[in-house]
C-alpha cells in the first residue's frame, strides 16, 4: 500500500528500507524534523498576542491533521512495545516538544507563569490530539468531529494561554469589580 501511494514497487521501497519498521522510523524522522522546522519558523520578532496566535494556530492545525495524529499515536504505541528501540527518533521527538516548550516559555514571560506551569500546560496540549481523535470515533455524529476537535483544542489552548487582553490579571480585576458592585 505504501509503495502504491508512492508510485513505486514493493521491491524499490525495500531496496531503500530493510523492513516496515525501518520505513516507519524513517517516516517518523522526516515528519518530526519537518514539524520542528515549523516551530523554528515562529519568528523571534513575534511577541505577545502575535506569538500566542501563531503558536495556537500551528498547534490547532496539527491537532486535527489525522495522518500526523495517528502517526504519533502509532509511534507512542511502538515505543511502549519496544522501549529501547530507536533512540535517535525518540531524541528528535523530544526535541520537537522542547522547541515548542521554549516558544511557550516566551509567552509565559508576560503572564508571569512558572516554567513548571508551562511544562504542565504543554503536557496537556501534547496529549489532547491523540485523545480527541480516538474519542471522535465514538461520537454519534463523527462527521462533525473534526470541527469539534479543533474548537475544543483551541478552547483548551486559550484557557492555558489566554489572549493578552484577557489575561489572568485582567480577569481577576473584572471579578473583583463585579463582586464589589454586587455588595
Amino acid at each position: 500500500m505504501i509503495a502504491k501511494h508512492a508510485g513505486r514497487t514493493k521491491g524499490s521501497v525495500y531496496a531503500h528500507f530493510k523492513s516496515k519498521e525501518e520505513l516507519f522510523l524513517a517516516m517518523m524522522e522526516y515528519i518530526i524534523t519537518e514539524r520542528r522546522s515549523r516551530v523554528a519558523e515562529l519568528s523571534i520578532d513575534q511577541t505577545g498576542e502575535a506569538l500566542r496566535v501563531a503558536i495556537r494556530n500551528m498547534c490547532a492545525r496539527a491537532a486535527v491533521e489525522d495522518a500526523w495524529v495517528l502517526l504519533i499515536l502509532e509511534y507512542r504505541l511502538y515505543t511502549l512495545r519496544k522501549p529501547k528501540a530507536s533512540a535517535r527518533i525518540r531524541k528528535l521527538y523530544n526535541k520537537l516538544w522542547e522547541s515548542l516548550f521554549v516558544q511557550l516559555l516566551r509567552l509565559a514571560e508576560e503572564s508571569k507563569r512558572s516554567s513548571a506551569e508551562v511544562r504542565t500546560s504543554l503536557e496537556i496540549l501534547r496529549a489532547m490530539p491523540s485523545s480527541l481523535i480516538l474519542e471522535a470515533n465514538l461520537r454519534s455524529k463523527p462527521s462533525q468531529a473534526l470541527k469539534e476537535r479543533q474548537a475544543l483544542f483551541c478552547s483548551v489552548f486559550d484557557l492555558l494561554f489566554p489572549p493578552q487582553d484577557v489575561s489572568m490579571t485582567h480577569r481577576l480585576k473584572s471579578r473583583r469589580n463585579k463582586s464589589q458592585a454586587s455588595e
